[in-house]
């Protein structure tokens, strides 16, 4: 599995990133979620097979781009071991979980 946590920095909040994140996330088959920082950043999870690496990396071409509103000045990849995405599948409330790919 691909596994990495991504943030996103820039005119990201209030221009549809999340809905446009989630779009192209549930049109390449990728699990996860999005959801807003404090800072005004914002954060994504994604888990993929490996197998569709090229399904990731067109995600974060689109991701790199944001929808027309945004900016985006600078985004932050980094893979999620296995013990770390099960730490961070524990913060994570049972009412928010994801089975497919989220706004939180």
């Amino acid at each position: 599995m691909l596994q990495e946590k991504i943030v996103v920095f820039g005119r990201v909040q209030g221009v549809f990133f999340r809905a446009f994140t989630k779009k192209h996330a549930e049109k390449l088959g990728i699990q996860g979620y999005v959801k807003n920082l404090d800072e005004g950043a914002v954060e994504i999870v994604a888990i993929v097979a490996k197998s569709e690496r090229l399904a990731f990396e067109t995600f974060m071409k689109h991701i790199a781009r944001g929808p027309v509103a945004s900016k985006v000045e600078k985004v932050e990849r980094r893979e999620l071991g296995s013990i770390e995405m099960q730490i961070l599948l524990k913060k994570i409330s049972e009412k928010d979980k994801f089975f497919g790919f989220e706004i939180i």
